[in-house]
């Protein structure tokens, strides 16, 4: 009996090295071996990466039949791809189309591949392999996506009248046996509680393999047919088809014991180990027998076997016993691959080995039985973030930035700075991209930019101090099945490298002229006539010009514009009558000082967070918390409220910011440091008040900016809500007498004598604002923050 079967299968990739017997026109880079009862096609990537390759079946009458996944677990074929694009196709030697001899058995393929899709316009190639093969009474075969079981055909036959006294499976076929048709080859699958019989072209339709030959009788099942039992031995769970095949004739019943039974859960992982067990007492595959004379295992990597000294020296360790044979193999090992992978968008690898056991006994019923069990092993998925480490040295003026390691299947593909995307042909050409192999075969990649290079963002932080901020993400794929993946840092790096623009002026007969000595940071000064900006690139207020070059730029104001002020001098002249005296007397008194008198009164601050730096509108208590990302500045106002006394100048004492609402809890970070800007990693601003409609006495407010990258946890970034606190003091500023607390470094020299609480009832008071929350931005991947100073 022959079976027409065939089955596509689209693959992409495999490796190898064979003996084969090739047709006229096939082509010399299709390998074939013999390996054990099968027969393997090895297709080298470099003619198969990236096409679409398909296998067909030729019988002995030259038909195709083309190979699909569910007909390759029916007729015997297996195909498997590395991640290198090498595909392996293996076929049993009992395969459906194989034209098979007690001694040999020889397969033709024909193997389609095309550069389309759709398979259209491939280019053909016929390979035939020849193998010999010595059979055993019984062999199994446990296939990557089958279980295959053939006994030898001759055997004696039994008699009617032994049944009642073996109640083993093929007794208990024997009703169905009787019953069943002359001439006509039939099965019985054994299931838990009830027995089922059927044609063997009906098990066919199944999904079953079942053929014969002059000397074998083959069954070939999936794993999870539906007649496939899940039973344990030594704990580990089992796939098992308990089945009989019988063939009846007139006078007599050959019945042939087709039990299969093959481990689907013998695989155990740790971190560092492959553990794979495999129990010797499977009953189903035992029946009948009352002693082993005989038992021998082999153990190898690519169905070729390992010898002893092989096996020590790849660290793998083979334990066999009566019992179990159990094979540990560590992750990692020779003979097995790492493959990179993206889970949820990480980055992480697995390792692969395709090993084989193979347990030979010899029992008193069976005579000799070869079990076979082929296992693709991968690993679960191990995480490996990359690492991105910041390398930079300020006074190389160059971002020094490497990531990795990564395995040699990974490509780096682009690299996005901002909103700059440059790819790996464009930052090679620049220099800026290099790859760092490792001895164990893994890469990293260096990352280099110069400070100067306008894809690098530059801020002004005050005195000579300059930002350098690279916000960049690495863009990754995976080869050959194209899994990509990103990963991200902001790195901040201060440099007092910071050269201000340089202010002179001078009058002539119509103007009065400024001319500014360029710096390196103009793009963070502006500069103003009164309230006015003026824009060096647009038209100016009337009567107001601006001229520029590279190194200079001159402001220049007409005299008689409105917004000049002048100075009114008066002249005085005396005429006296020649040779008379006259005598004047003159003199002058001081105008009297205003008078103040001191009551006691309570002070009644509030601490506003501005929207933006006009300070006009402000956030209210519903919007609290308030996100804001880092690198955002913010802008704080700190107001005396209900006085009405012009005299009176509100003073920052200390300005301070916590992680919890409790102003005294760490951490705790500086922002006005006794009356003072803090400047020691960053700089505090205060903004100047001036006063408008909202603002009537302007000495009773300090403003005050926050730079939001500067609040560090240790060695990182801190993100997450936090509170701002002020302590505040309120001085007179016309009284001439001292009093400590408005005798602080920072406060104007004419404003440090006087008095300041004398006129409340505390000698401080304490103002917080609301939650703000730290966020570090928008980046998909890692974010980190590196503050170096030189």
């Amino acid at each position: 009996m022959k079976l027409s079967i065939g089955l596509p299968v689209l693959l992409g990739i495999l490796s190898s090295a064979i003996w084969g017997q090739q047709t006229p026109g096939s082509a010399n880079f299709i390998t074939a071996t013999c390996k054990r009862s099968l027969v393997q096609l090895d297709l080298p990537s470099q003619y198969v990466y990236n096409m679409f390759v398909t296998f067909s079946a030729l019988d002995q009458y030259g038909r195709s039949f083309e190979i699909s996944d569910e007909l390759a677990r029916q007729c015997g074929y297996a195909t498997t791809w590395d991640p290198w694009g090498n595909i392996k196709f293996r076929a049993s030697l009992l395969s459906c189309y194989a034209q098979i001899s007690d001694v040999n058995s020889t397969l033709t393929m024909r193997i389609d591949i095309s550069p389309n899709p759709d398979k259209s316009r491939p280019v053909t190639y016929i390979k035939q392999a020849s193998c010999p093969y010595v059979w055993n009474a019984r062999e199994i075969l446990c296939e990557v996506n089958y279980m295959e079981v053939s006994v030898r055909r001759k055997i004696p036959m039994i008699a009617e009248s032994a049944f009642p006294d073996e109640p083993e499976d093929w007794s208990s076929a024997f009703p169905e046996a009787v019953a069943g048709l002359v001439s006509i080859w039939q099965v019985v699958f054994h299931l838990s509680s009830t027995r089922k019989a059927m044609l063997v072209s009906d098990a066919q339709k199944t999904g079953y393999g079942i053929n014969t030959t002059e000397s074998r009788i083959l069954l070939r099942a999936p794993y999870k047919t539906a007649e496939a039992q899940l039973r344990k031995f030594g704990n580990v769970n089992f796939s098992v088809v308990r089945s009989t095949i019988f063939y009846k004739q007139r006078w007599v019943i050959l019945l042939v014991d087709s039990a299969v039974a093959c481990p689907v859960d013998d695989i155990n992982y740790t971190t560092q180990m492959i553990t794979w067990s495999v129990p010797k007492s499977i009953s189903p595959l035992l029946i009948g027998s009352s002693s082993l004379k005989s038992s021998q295992v082999a153990f190898g990597v690519d169905l070729l076997t390992l010898t002893n000294r092989e096996i020590i020296n790849r660290n793998y360790v083979v334990i066999d016993n009566p019992q179990v044979t159990m094979v540990t193999v560590p992750i990692g090992a020779s003979g097995g691959y790492y493959k990179s992978h993206v889970l949820n968008g990480t980055y992480g690898i697995t390792y692969s080995i395709n090993v084989f056991l193979e347990h030979t006994w010899e029992d008193n019923v069976w005579g000799v039985t070869k079990y076979t069990i082929i296992k693709d092993i991968t690993t679960p998925f191990d995480p490996r973030p990359p690492a991105i480490l910041n390398e930079t040295v300020p006074a190389t003026k160059k971002f020094n930035v490497s990531i990795g390691t990564f395995l040699a299947d990974v490509q780096l593909v682009n690299v996005t700075v901002g909103l700059v995307t440059l790819t790996v042909q464009q930052l090679t050409g620049l220099n800026y991209i290099s790859s760092v192999k490792h001895p164990n075969g893994s890469i990293s990649f260096r990352l280099i930019i110069p400070f100067t290079d306008p894809i690098v963002t530059i801020q002004f932080v005050g005195d000579t101090t300059r930002a350098y901020v690279l916000n960049v993400t690495f863009g990754f794929n995976i080869i050959p099945n194209n899994e990509t993946f990103i990963s991200s840092i902001v790195i901040v790096t201060l440099v007092r490298d910071a050269v201000l623009p340089e202010p002179s002026g001078y009058c002539d007969q119509n103007s009065l002229n400024v001319i500014v000595k360029r710096g390196n940071v103009d793009a963070n000064w502006v500069p103003y006539v009164q309230e006015i900006p003026l824009n060096q690139s647009k038209a100016q207020p009337d009567g107001i010009s601006v001229t520029a070059n590279s190194t200079h730029y001159t402001i220049s104001v007409y005299r008689f514009s409105s917004k000049v002020m002048f100075e009114k001098r008066l002249n005085i002249s005396c005429k006296y009558t020649t040779n008379k005296m006259l005598v004047v007397q003159y003199g002058y008194e001081n105008p009297p000082t205003p008078g103040t008198q001191a009551k006691m009164g309570t002070i009644t601050l509030v601490l506003r967070l501005s929207k933006d730096n006009t300070y006009s509108t402000f956030y209210n208590d519903t919007e609290y918390p308030v996100v804001k990302h880092l690198m955002e500045p913010l802008y704080f106002e700190v107001e005396l409220l209900y006085s009405v006394d012009p005299q009176l100048e509100l003073f920052l004492e200390y300005c301070w910011a916590t992680a919890s609402p409790d102003k005294t809890s760490f951490p705790k970070w500086n922002v006005v440091d006794n009356s003072c800007e803090f400047k020691e990693t960053h700089q505090t601003i205060f903004h100047p008040v001036t006063a408008d409609s909202r603002v009537k006495f302007p000495s009773h407010l300090k403003r005050f900016e926050v730079k939001m990258f500067t609040f560090m946890d240790g060695n990182r970034t801190f993100t997450g809500q936090i509170y701002f606190h002020c302590s505040a003091i309120i001085c007179n500023a016309k009284q001439l007498f001292s009093d400590p607390l408005c005798t602080k470094s920072c406060i104007p020299s004419r404003q440090r004598m006087g008095r300041s609480v004398e006129l409340v009832t505390e000698r401080h008071k304490y103002v917080s604002s609301g939650a703000v929350v730290l966020k570090s931005g928008a980046l998909p991947s890692i974010k980190q923050w590196h503050i170096l100073t030189p």
